[in-house]
């Protein structure tokens, strides 16, 4: 059976980013009930969401591109750009979490 995050952002997706993305959302929920018991930054949180789904479905894109062009011999260019790092989606939404 196909799981939610392979089924909605194609084959592939690292452990890793699936972990990271399940973290920054109890990031966001622990803000909120720490602040007023609700999601304080619910708009903020929702973006964050938007864009790791982006993030995600891009990477889906990547897989299958990567594949086809394995298969025409021309996977170094492709394999450059398909390296998706946690570290560097962490990073990125660093300054986001300064608020808590």
């Amino acid at each position: 059976m196909t799981n939610f995050f392979d089924y909605v952002y194609g084959p592939g997706l690292p452990e890793q980013v699936k972990d990271l993305y399940s973290h920054l959302s109890d990031i966001y929920r622990n803000c909120g009930e720490i602040y007023n018991g609700i999601w304080y930054d619910i708009f903020q949180f929702q973006k964050l969401v938007h864009q790791m789904e982006n993030l995600f479905r891009r990477h889906g894109e990547l897989v299958k591109e990567l594949e086809v062009n394995k298969k025409k011999n021309k996977s170094n260019e492709v394999a450059a750009r398909f390296e998706v790092k946690p570290s560097n989606i962490i990073s990125a939404f660093d300054h986001r979490n300064s608020h808590c």
